[in-house]
């Protein structure tokens, strides 16, 4: 399984259980102004000098109010008070050990690189997504979910023979948000980029966009920086590990997410074209046939040009075209995906040793 499969199963596992935190608690609303106090807490009995050497540091750190207070604090804790046009965040912390106790970490007096990048979280994204558990992307469980769900909208065009350009420009359209493209997109879309081989409409935008880009060597990376909304941005694959993959595994078993594909039929086929074979199969089962074109091309793999052979009665649609696609010297695979929308679609591909 490649590394994009790796971060699709990753991210659907938590948009499954994200979906239902949202469906019972709602989206959260941050305000943009923040402010933070920090009040933290030092031992009567830590050595003369530690309250002024921690305010002297914690000043310079970056948060609008800090007081120092003698006593203990039994946890670090974080509040976040709503007032009219901002929101107001006390951080309690605690000095132990010559570290001081946050939530979301412990850091030296050294530290203030440390502790400066913590509160300017707090600032700009809140406690709530600054706190929270980071999945695929660096995004929290409801950022994905969101963009999950954006990029579920469905494509409403035919792409066949269309442009690269011209289908992202209008994918994009439909979402509402721009691509951000890096220097080898740019380059490689100078007059609208090679043609789009198939028709992807009916497929959510976010597989659409990823399928259309994947020959000119380039991916699907969403990005978010601090305090700002998360951007979609149209990379160069050998610059990123992460991106957003051309489907996603199926949730339930494959005989009820495409049931077609599993009907058996009597096949006879002698010395025929695989692509025209293909092109026949897709007709029957109503289910788009997605192919990777820049693997099938390294291979050096001429679909219109390897002759397959196959004389078998009973065998389902799944089968056949495993046996038909390991004619092809080298062989190649296929799986069943489905799009953010869940809707099915069949992936051939070379895959690589």
């Amino acid at each position: 399984m490649d590394s994009a499969a790796q971060i699709a199963r990753l991210a659907r596992t938590y948009i499954a259980s994200a979906l239902l935190v949202l469906a019972v608690c709602g989206a959260p609303a941050f305000a943009q102004n923040r402010m933070v106090e920090l009040e933290v807490f030092v031992d009567d009995r830590a050595r003369l000098g530690t309250q002024q050497e921690w305010v002297e540091v914690l000043n310079q750190c970056g948060a609008d109010r800090v007081t120092i207070k003698t006593g203990t604090l039994s946890a670090a804790s974080i509040e976040e008070t709503q007032l009219k046009s901002s929101t107001w965040i006390l951080v309690k912390a605690a000095v132990q050990s010559n570290r001081l106790v946050m939530p979301g970490g412990k850091f030296s007096i050294t530290d203030k690189k440390g502790i400066a990048g913590l509160i300017k979280q707090f600032k700009g994204d809140g406690a709530e997504v600054a706190l929270a558990e980071k999945q695929a992307f660096g995004l929290t469980g409801p950022q994905l979910v969101e963009l999950h769900q954006k990029l579920s909208k469905p494509i409403s065009f035919s792409t066949k023979g269309m442009s690269v350009q011209n289908g992202l420009e209008q994918a994009a359209q439909a979402i509402g948000s721009n691509l951000i493209l890096d220097q080898l997109a740019t380059e490689n879309l100078k007059g609208g980029g090679d043609p789009i081989l198939e028709d992807l409409q009916g497929l959510s935008t976010g597989t659409a966009i990823a399928i259309m880009i994947r020959p000119l060597g380039l991916v699907l990376k969403p990005e978010r920086k601090l305090g700002e909304d998360i951007k979609l941005h149209v990379v160069d694959s050998q610059q990123t590990k992460e991106h957003w993959p051309v489907g996603w595994p199926p949730e339930q078993v494959p005989v009820k997410v495409a049931p077609k594909l599993f009907e058996s039929l009597d096949l006879e086929i002698r010395d025929f074209e695989l692509k025209g074979t293909l092109d026949a199969i897709e007709k029957r089962v109503g289910i788009c046939f997605v192919y990777d074109q820049n693997g099938i091309a390294r291979a050096d793999i001429e679909l219109d040009k390897v002759k397959v052979t196959l004389v078998q009665n009973k065998i389902y649609y799944m089968a056949a075209m495993g046996k038909l696609l390991r004619q092809s010297k080298p062989a190649l695979s296929h799986d069943l995906r489905v799009d953010e929308a869940g809707k099915p679609f069949v992936w051939i591909y070379h895959a690589a040793r």
